[in-house]
């Protein structure tokens, strides 16, 4: 079972992010999804066809809410995948990736650990510059 919901939020970065958003008509975008197991909360600002863009993944386990402390997560967005070995801090991922071409992107994000195995998939606007 996947779920998603998404919403924006005014990006709280410096004036040029702020400038740069508020050009596109967007801000900080997040996005929650959920795997049988696991609640995924993510969040990035505006991107920027063939620009890099951070992606914030928190990742929880819904049977007892607490943050996942170990397991390889992978993102793939537009034909990129990048992955990272363990969490940064409990819970929580940090990952680069270059957006794609402008549009709506589908990316998918993978955790594997020795308790999981889950993905889920959302999508994101990406801005043409």
């Amino acid at each position: 079972m996947l779920s998603a919901l998404s919403c924006t939020h005014p990006w709280k970065g410096s004036s040029r992010e702020n400038s740069h958003a508020h050009q596109h008509g967007s801000t900080m975008e997040s996005h929650t999804l959920y795997s049988d197991s696991l609640e995924f909360f993510v969040e990035h600002g505006a991107m920027e066809a063939g620009k890099e863009s951070e992606f914030l993944i928190h990742v929880t386990r819904l049977s007892d809410h607490s943050p996942l402390s170990s397991g390889v997560l992978s993102l793939q967005l537009g034909g990129e995948e990048v992955i990272a070995d363990a969490p940064d801090s409990p819970g929580i991922y940090y990952v680069h990736i270059q957006a794609p071409g402008a549009g709506t992107a589908d990316f998918r994000i993978s955790v594997h650990s020795q308790d999981f195995n889950e993905d889920v998939h959302g999508h994101a606007h990406v801005y043409a510059d």
